[in-house]
């Protein structure tokens, strides 16, 4: 009785205080009363809920403006007022349950294609260098010249495109050896005949400053190429850019006369990017293991292995326009002790290095030393075969030669 007194009393003042100002200053559940009473409904409200104080400033004196406003002050102060059947009740709104983390998209594995190309030229090394490049996998079959391989989808065309440019039929290039040994003990015994004969090309030189020049450069030319045969030292250059009917000259000269010996003459075809390779020596045995058993009879077991001692050229060209770059690998091993021996010794010299030449140019590489030693035995038949006594009917010699090996190298 009391309490609803009390309710009374403050909604009188207030419609009182109404009359004469718009604004109502109460705490939210005086406000709630007010409403309740001005509305007749009932409103429940939560312990919990706080009793904040509030303004309420009124422009239309219409009491149901209450209810709205007062619904809207709750939204604000983040309370829900709702209603049931006979009552209306404020909560505070539930806690917004947080959202849940999106799952992460699974991460899309584009597969390799896999594709195939039938070659029509023999350039496996440098599709192989392509395809290692976009890191593919391939496999080649070698019965139908195609390639296979597994690469990225956004490879593929890339890929195509480049190996199509590639497959090109290669450029082939002929190399003309000539393989020279000048015997040096000879030189030196028959230093006379070559000095009479350099002598008097040096004379036909001069008795030719009148003549053509085209002859007094041909005679120049051929006491140049001597020189560069019989003499590597002296020459400045290994090149020859122009005339090659001197070179020869001297060559048929020098062969001839017993000065210099044609070994090989050999012509080799070689794909720009692939090896030609010449080799010219013999075969000879190793003794690499001996083993001798002693019981009732002796037995005896050699272990022979064989290497070829000789010359060997390897060439491997590229070409460019009319430029032929090419390598050079040249190995000389030359025997230096009695081939009759068991375990013979061999010297080996190598030469690895690259080159530049035009087409119809020619490249001389001499000043290659070579020395061996030969043994030569003879003796009286049979005698020398009696021991002891026999030493006395034979005859043993060794001799030992120094000679030069050049090679020339003409690209035809």
């Amino acid at each position: 009785m009391k309490k609803t007194l009390t309710l009374t009393l403050l909604l009188f003042l207030l419609l009182t205080n109404s009359l004469f100002a718009d604004k109502i200053d109460v705490t939210l559940r005086d406000f709630a009363s007010i409403v309740a009473t001005q509305n007749k409904v009932n409103i429940l409200i939560q312990q919990d809920v706080e009793d904040d104080k509030i303004v309420f400033l009124v422009g239309n004196k219409n009491d149901s403006i209450y209810l709205p406003a007062f619904k809207k002050m709750l939204y604000l102060k983040g309370l829900d007022f709702k209603k049931e059947k006979d009552f209306y009740y404020i909560e505070k709104f539930p806690e917004p349950e947080p959202e849940p983390e999106p799952e992460p998209e699974p991460e899309v594995i584009i597969e390799n294609v896999f594709f195939s190309i039938t070659l029509k030229n023999i350039v496996l090394e440098d599709v192989e260098n392509l395809l290692k490049l976009y890191e593919a996998k391939y496999s080649y079959i070698k019965s139908t010249n195609t390639i296979v391989f597994s690469c990225k989808p956004e490879h593929l065309k890339k890929i195509e495109k480049e190996i199509l440019a590639l497959d090109v039929s290669s450029q082939q290039v002929k190399f003309k050896l000539t393989i020279l040994e000048t015997n040096i003990n000879d030189l030196k015994d028959r230093g006379v005949n070559l000095s009479s004969y350099m002598q008097s090309v040096e004379k036909q030189s001069d008795t030719s400053a009148s003549g053509t020049s085209s002859d007094v450069s041909e005679i120049q030319s051929f006491t140049y190429f001597l020189s560069l045969i019989t003499m590597p030292y002296t020459a400045g250059t290994n090149v020859v850019e122009n005339s090659k009917k001197g070179f020869y000259a001297v060559l048929k000269y020098l062969n001839e006369n017993g000065f210099t010996e044609i070994k090989n003459s050999p012509v080799l075809t070689a794909k720009s990017h692939s090896e030609a390779i010449f080799s010219s020596g013999q075969n000879i045995p190793y003794l690499v293991q001996s083993s001798s058993f002693q019981s009732a009879t002796s037995t005896k077991n050699d272990s022979y292995q064989y290497k070829d001692v000789g010359l060997k050229v390897v060439i491997k060209p590229q070409i460019i326009n009319d430029d032929v770059n090419f390598d050079l690998s040249l190995i000389l091993e030359d025997l230096i002790s009695n081939t009759s021996s068991l375990t013979p010794t061999v010297a080996k010299k190598e030469l690895k290095s690259s080159y530049v030449l035009k087409k119809g140019e020619l490249l001389v590489l001499s000043g290659i030393n070579k020395e061996s030693i030969l043994a030569h035995s003879s003796g009286v038949p049979l005698l020398e075969d009696i021991p002891l006594l026999g030493n006395l009917f034979k005859y043993t010699s060794e001799t030992k030669t120094s000679s030069i090996i050049t090679i020339t190298i003409e690209v035809i």
